[in-house]
């Protein structure tokens, strides 16, 4: 797929489904090692959040406040 107009490797974008279901500091651990260079964001399933400004440097991984948890798909924006 190549670069977009920004010089962002389009190939490199990345969501992680096998990480729905485990604990989300084991999560938050795999993501950061697979790629040291994101922010990883850990949100409530309950919270609210916007996606008005995406970030290829951010991974949001919303989790179950009462099991912590994954409960969707963490994904790179």
């Amino acid at each position: 797929m190549g670069a977009d107009c920004f010089g962002v490797d389009l190939d490199a974008l990345r969501s992680w489904p096998e990480l729905v279901g485990k604990d989300v500091k084991l999560a938050r651990a795999m993501i950061e090692l697979e790629d040291p260079y994101v922010h990883v964001f850990l949100v409530p399933s309950t919270s609210k959040t916007t996606l008005d400004d995406l970030r290829y440097d951010r991974v949001w991984i919303r989790y179950d406040p009462k099991t912590h948890l994954v409960t969707q798909t963490p994904y790179v924006g």
